[in-house]
């Protein structure tokens, strides 16, 4: 059997080489192809059969050694740039700057690791394709830059991976082709590098707690108030500033040092590291020393809290990193839906938890680090009594899920099987409804990544169905709207929930990470007052046999109670958020 992991119709692949493919090659995964819609995979192809869902999967093992490998890696890194850049930082300093980048890179390694061991052992390969791209191909400037390199609906890092891991496990021979020499690969990479930047500003403290807020997502007129709360005034002094680097180019392969261990993946992550390590930390870290120093950002602040801050914003990262070294607390806001996962939050919040002094939570709490504070996307709108509108229509929210997978293959489904779980679960659904609702229906779609393949599936699916292209969030418009659908769990559901508009989940366990028994216990009783549906039939009955009185419904005694019972822990409103900061930013 022959092997192929790139996109057979991509530009990058040279006609001439296209020949020597064997036509009855098998593909490694969906991600192989760019269909326009899952309906338009050409079923004929052979692809393998690698990701296995499965609910008694031993996902905890896997998830307690992506740790390890992450600690080993950190505390080789903090080693080697420290002798590298002559420093004495500790592993909580490189930490800081590494965390997010260090994440992916073992994520995203480890699942096509897995893959390519699954294959090794199901499958007899004679040859694998490969093209002929370069290790200095897909040097990421930054953190930002590598995950979108990473995520990259072309999948050219991806094939360049398989390529490397099955060149060192030795599975089959390999097959080299060249590439379209035509396509300019490195504007290609060059071009994902659209780093978010930061924001230069002055601060003045007024009393002596000093706290510096940076990229603190909540409504404004909540951040003025705790602003004003705590004497503090911020200006800003310049939109939002990049980085300007060096095009310095040095030897990599000395900088990295690393013991050879019994563990093949983790020899493999380190024999591999250099390849991918951000040029940012290394070649250009002077640069961002340089950056950093001249910043008009409070010189010996208490405390630093953030929401996403610690992500990609690099001069932010080492602007905290300088300054948790002083004395100052980290803390971070939670941004998202999260925090009810098993597997210790791993794919979720697990590292923001691990990155912080404390973590402030939209209601739960599960150690000591984690502190409820509030749902900071909408704490402050106004809650409303719903009032059903004949004249208004139906919300349904769909996400454009990730077309890379970064999950192991053991215990989860291919992203593209989720899909196609998605777009049938939407099908049945809105089939089901009577022509007057479904009519109703206008969808907005939210892009995680991907070209569109959810909305065209829809579209051919569902040839009829209204989409409205507003670049708003879902809980700025969703008060035009009767009640809103959700198909996929995730921020828009508990925003709606906590505003007290009517919200429908439809829910399939297979494109959820695992949840924690605790919010098992909450789906269970949104199951049972009509909220969370995991028969779409059920779901579409129940709507058409109440739509025209929502109110009654939603307004009942029984849902409300069952709404603020759901957002105490999962999307809280806070009755007086002064004291509750207080509250979390107390340290012993």
């Amino acid at each position: 059997m022959d092997l192929i992991s790139f996109n057979y119709n991509d530009e990058i692949i040279n006609q001439k080489q296209k020949k020597r493919i064997n036509k009855n090659s098998s593909f490694i995964g969906e991600w192989c192809f760019s269909p326009k819609n899952i309906f338009s995979l050409d079923k004929k192809k052979k692809i393998l059969k690698t990701y296995h869902w499965n609910t008694n999967s031993n996902i905890e093992d896997t998830i307690q050694y992506l740790k390890i490998i992450n600690k080993k890696i950190l505390n080789n890194l903090t080693k080697s740039l420290n002798k590298y850049h002559q420093k004495n930082y500790d592993s909580v300093y490189w930490d800081m700057l590494l965390n997010r980048w260090l994440w992916e890179y073992i994520n995203h390694l480890y699942s096509r690791w897995e893959i390519s061991r699954i294959i090794k052992s199901k499958y007899k390969i004679k040859n694998f394709y490969s093209l002929n791209f370069k290790n200095e191909d897909f040097l990421p400037n930054n953190s930002f830059h590598f995950n979108r390199i990473v995520f990259s609906t072309n999948n050219y890092w991806g094939h360049w991976v398989f390529s490397n891991i099955f060149k060192f496990l030795k599975i089959c021979k390999i097959q080299n082709l060249e590439t379209n020499n035509k396509v300019n690969l490195k504007r290609k990479i060059l071009s994902l590098d659209q780093n978010p930047g930061y924001f230069n500003m002055k601060y003045f403290f007024l009393s002596s707690e000093k706290i510096f807020f940076y990229r603190f997502f909540i409504p404004l007129k909540e951040k003025l108030k705790i602003l004003v709360s705590k004497f503090t005034i911020a200006i800003k002094t310049s939109r939002e500033k990049k980085i300007k680097l060096s095009d310095k180019k040095i030897n990599r392969d000395n900088f990295y040092y690393f013991d050879e261990s019994n563990d093949q993946f983790l020899n493999f992550a380190n024999y591999f590291l250099e390849k991918n390590f951000p040029k940012l930390y290394l070649e250009n870290y002077n640069e961002l020393e340089r950056e950093y120093s001249g910043v008009s950002w409070p010189k010996n602040p208490k405390k630093i809290i953030t929401t996403h801050g610690h992500y990609f914003d690099e001069v932010f990262k080492i602007y905290a990193a300088k300054k948790r070294m002083e004395g100052a607390k980290f803390l971070i806001l939670q941004h998202g839906s999260g925090g009810f996962y098993k597997d210790d939050n791993y794919f979720n919040v697990y590292h923001d938890v691990k990155l912080s002094d404390r973590y402030l939570t939209w209601g739960w709490k599960k150690n000591e680090k984690t502190y409820p504070l509030f749902i900071n996307t909408v704490h402050g709108k106004k809650i409303k009594n719903f009032k059903f509108n004949p004249n208004k229509k139906i919300l349904l929210i769909l996400y454009e899920l990730n077309s890379v997978s970064w999950y192991p293959p053991k215990g989860y489904l291919s992203e593209f099987s989720k899909k196609e779980i998605y777009i049938k679960m939407l099908s049945s659904f809105t089939k089901g409804l009577r022509k007057d609702i479904r009519d109703s229906i206008r969808a907005k779609i939210l892009t995680m990544t991907g070209k569109g393949l959810i909305e065209n599936s829809i579209k051919k699916e569902i040839p009829k169905i209204k989409f409205i292209h507003s670049k708003k969030n879902a809980y700025k418009i969703r008060n035009s709207y009767n009640i809103q659908i959700e198909a996929f769990l995730s921020t828009g559901f508990f925003e709606a929930m906590y505003l007290n508009h009517p919200v429908i989940l439809l829910h399939d366990s297979r494109i959820n990470n695992r949840y924690n028994k605790n919010f098992e216990k909450y789906i269970e009783i949104l199951k049972k007052n009509n909220i969370c549906f995991e028969d779409t039939k059920k779901a579409s009955k129940f709507l058409n046999n109440n739509y025209l009185h929502l109110d009654k419904w939603w307004n009942s005694d029984k849902i409300q109670n069952t709404r603020k019972l759901f957002c105490k822990e999962n999307c809280r409103h806070s009755d007086n958020i002064f004291k509750d900061l207080d509250k979390c930013l107390k340290f012993n």
